[in-house]
């Protein structure tokens, strides 16, 4: 059964306090670098809010540089605040941190392009 997390500190917004919930997870060492976060409807179950109310509180984390969040990939925690390095590339800046990130073949497809086969010569 999924855990469920209560939301009880009066006078602040939902996305704060989950962010709140969540920060403390990190800093605890719950969750570490390069842990996938939940998903959102994960989220959105364990604190019986709206996606919405989740993606406010991911956006808050994100601003306090604790979680680096990849569209369609998921929020991973970036440790100690210092967000991974694009320039390297999303997979070996986690492995270089020491994170386990592997890649695998979903499907290869060979496909026949007349135009670019022209272009190419």
């Amino acid at each position: 059964m999924a855990r469920r997390t209560a939301l009880s500190t009066p006078g602040t917004g939902k996305p704060e306090r989950i962010a709140t919930v969540l920060e403390h997870e990190i800093r605890s060492g719950v969750l570490g670098f390069g842990d996938r976060l939940q998903s959102e409807n994960e989220l959105v179950q364990r604190f019986s809010v709206s996606r919405n109310t989740i993606r406010k509180g991911l956006e808050e984390l994100s601003s306090r540089g604790l979680i680096t969040t990849k569209v369609g990939i998921g929020s991973f925690v970036t440790f100690d605040g210092m967000p991974v390095d694009d320039a390297v590339g999303w997979s070996r800046a986690l492995a270089n941190a020491g994170a386990n990130a592997d890649t695998r073949t979903l499907r290869l497809q060979v496909m026949q392009d007349a135009e670019l086969a022209a272009r190419l010569g």
